[in-house]
């Protein structure tokens, strides 16, 4: 049969494609349209959370993206529990979704369905200044430090105006938080005064570290923080994180390398809700 004559497997019809594209218009207006109505019954996101010692809960969520050709699944139907004062750590392949989840869990891309609790609140449900509030409890290191620093911007003014602008304290208390935060990460109280290039990487990232725990967090999340540093900065971020979890924090740690995952604890897996031990 001739080349045009030949039906192609991977050739969608014109009238398949308005089909899919008229069904993901449907999808996203009953998103839309739940998702943009202005008051919201507290009965809606004052949730019980499974268990009272957890800070975070994942109950089947998805978040779909919708094109002309068809729905890509980014997260499809993901459940997990982030206990209070433990690292969990989230793995997988390149592409796989997983910063789409942290993206998901900072709340700046939406959840098509499914909850997704912190401290017995469905925070995907809240709305304008509640939302802006509540997401002050979850906070992102992210895996280049260098590009989510301002070259114009000292790092203390980074350290200080979270504080200044949202609690108003003083300009004298948020610099000297400022200073406690740099020794809590392990660097020096003058690094207040330089700026992001003259840092090293794996400084940079302790910065990032420190401008993350700004507030006291209820939950910290590391997207793949040793991505963009060398062996022994990595290693040394790593120990930091290690520290934090000693002091209590809750920290949620995405990597797609097991043995970044393995520094921060016990190796395990989850299987049909289960917890397998493979370390």
């Amino acid at each position: 049969m001739g080349l045009f004559g030949k039906k192609n497997e991977n050739y969608i019809s014109s009238k398949e494609t308005k089909r899919i594209s008229k069904e993901n218009r449907r999808i996203t207006g009953e998103i839309e349209k739940k998702r943009n109505r202005k008051n919201i019954p507290e009965s809606e996101y004052i949730t019980t959370m499974k268990n009272p010692d957890n800070v975070v809960e994942f109950d089947n969520v998805h978040t779909y993206f919708f094109t002309d050709i068809g729905t890509v699944k980014a997260v499809d139907g993901v459940s997990f529990e982030v206990p209070q004062g433990k690292t969990v750590g989230i793995v997988g392949e390149s592409g796989c979704g997983k910063s789409t989840l942290a993206k998901m869990l900072v709340g700046s891309l939406p959840v098509s369905s499914g909850k997704m609790e912190l401290s017995g609140v469905d925070y995907a449900a809240l709305k304008g200044k509640e939302r802006r509030a509540f997401r002050r409890k979850i906070q992102m290191v992210f895996q280049d430090p260098l590009s989510s620093f301002s070259p114009r911007m000292k790092i203390g003014t980074y350290l200080a105006e979270p504080r200044r602008n949202y609690d108003k304290v003083s300009k004298q208390q948020a610099f000297a938080e400022a200073e406690q935060l740099l020794e809590k990460v392990g660097l020096p109280r003058d690094f207040l005064v330089r700026y992001p290039h003259e840092l090293s990487g794996g400084q940079l990232q302790r910065v990032a570290i420190a401008r993350a725990l700004v507030g006291n967090p209820a939950l910290l999340l590391a997207d793949e923080p040793t991505g963009a540093l060398d062996q022994a900065s990595g290693k040394e971020v790593l120990r930091l994180f290690h520290r934090l979890h000693e002091m209590g924090n809750t920290i949620v740690m995405i990597t797609h390398d097991l043995s970044v995952a393995q520094n921060a604890g016990r190796i395990v897996e989850i299987v049909d809700g289960r917890l397998q031990s493979l370390s």
